[in-house]
């Protein structure tokens, strides 16, 4: 069923200036000036960090190195930077955030992990993927399509169900805590079920070493719906779940046979012909946190 969706000139003009502005989002604060709102220095407002620019001056470029520069091209102020010389193994951009979610008391390991997936999934909002498909998508979903958004891939009905509101997913610190509301959920279910904390998957050993967070992360991907005993089956090598009576391929599942910290490997085929397989995708994510040996 098709909809039509009328938008005036000034509706597609605010669209428009959003998309490009993702980077550095700016917003209009109580004192009369613009507070940033997405980027390292989110929650300062923008005089502090510019004094000598307009609001129509502020910068939004990004070096070689993902820094911020001024359009001069020199460097931006080092106001706020003191706190993050301790986190330095982390990426730049996701440093602020990291920092604020931490200093909540937000579990370090899961925070890491959260990170790890929004490295995979988007290369921490620097990957060209990212940055063509990023604001199409962000437009479709304004225009009321369906679709993972933000910097860690997150649909707005899920972020919805973890109580985080669809705009967050665009900053830093709102696709971090949406990351790490759904991993700590993914976790939390599969400790409760019987998957280890202290022992790798029993089938794959490129992960994290924990096989409850193997699990967790694959189940970010795959939805909650895995998230459930397995059990094994006429084939050794095959584990099902428990809660069917054959798997897909018509392997009979053994119910009263349950099979101990196993990581399914599903294949997932994309449009683009970027296949997904749970175990690379778990493996991606994994490297991504041996990374962040600070902090």
């Amino acid at each position: 069923m098709s909809r039509i969706i009328k938008l005036t000139e000034s509706d597609i003009v605010k669209l428009v200036k959003k998309v490009l502005n993702e980077q550095w989002v700016y917003q209009s604060n109580k004192k009369g000036g613009y507070t940033l709102i997405n980027g390292p220095y989110q929650g300062i407002e923008a005089k502090k960090l510019f004094p000598s620019y307009s609001e129509q001056q502020y910068p939004k470029e990004l070096d070689k190195n993902k820094n911020p520069i001024m359009k001069d091209g020199s460097p931006v102020p080092t106001i706020l930077t003191s706190k993050y010389q301790q986190i330095a193994c982390i990426p730049y951009l996701f440093r602020h955030a990291y920092f604020t979610l931490k200093k909540e008391g937000l579990n370090t390991n899961l925070l890491k992990t959260a990170l790890g997936i929004i490295g995979r999934e988007t290369t921490f909002g620097t990957s060209d993927r990212y940055k063509y498909l990023g604001p199409l998508k962000q437009l479709w979903q304004k225009l009321g399509g369906d679709s993972s958004i933000g910097y860690a891939q997150i649909r707005p009905e899920t972020a919805k169900e973890i109580g985080i509101p669809v705009d967050d997913l665009y900053t830093t610190i709102g696709s971090l805590r949406a990351a790490y509301n759904i991993i700590k959920n993914n976790y939390d279910k599969l400790v409760s079920i019987g998957y280890a904390q202290n022992q790798p998957s029993s089938n794959f050993k490129e992960g994290t070493g924990n096989a409850a967070l193997d699990m967790a992360i694959a189940t970010f991907n795959l939805g909650p719906s895995y998230i459930t005993p397995y059990c094994e089956t006429t084939d050794p090598k095959i584990k099902g779940k428990c809660s069917d009576s054959q798997t897909k391929s018509g392997l009979q599942i053994y119910k009263d046979k349950k099979a101990v910290n196993y990581l399914p490997n599903y294949t997932t085929e994309r449009w683009d012909s970027v296949n997904i397989s749970t175990h690379g995708y778990v493996k991606e994510v994994a490297k991504n946190i041996k990374r962040f040996t600070c902090g």
